[in-house]
């Protein structure tokens, strides 16, 4: 096997045998949530998982539903910061010594602010 696409949607190899579940590459593609562009990214103030700004007004903070961003721009913007220092992925928060670090071992997987 050569890379990523040499699976399919569901994390089933070539031959159709099923990739261990665990294992980071599922977890990312079936679970993370990451930034679709690089322009008017935001953090959520509460967890600091970052998205842009159109993907918190769809469809809220996925650490944070009580926050009630979806389809609500003043909650959008009230909730989420534009200021942070840097970015950190996560892609298996519950083994990540970066997301103990960060606090976010109990959240999605996706991408931080630091």
């Amino acid at each position: 096997m050569s890379g990523y696409n040499d699976y399919d949607d569901e994390g089933h190899a070539e031959g159709g045998e099923m990739e261990n579940p665990d294992s980071a590459m599922s977890i990312l593609a079936l679970y993370a949530t990451t930034p679709n562009s690089m322009k008017s990214l935001r953090a959520c103030k509460r967890c600091g998982m970052i998205r842009t700004h159109l993907q918190f007004h769809e469809e809220g903070c996925p650490n944070c539903p009580f926050l009630e961003m979806a389809e609500d721009q003043k909650a959008t913007n009230e909730y989420t910061t534009v200021f942070f220092e840097g970015t950190c992925a996560v892609t298996d928060p519950r083994s990540s010594w970066a997301a103990r670090w960060l606090h976010v071992d109990g959240m999605h997987p996706g991408v931080y602010a630091i």
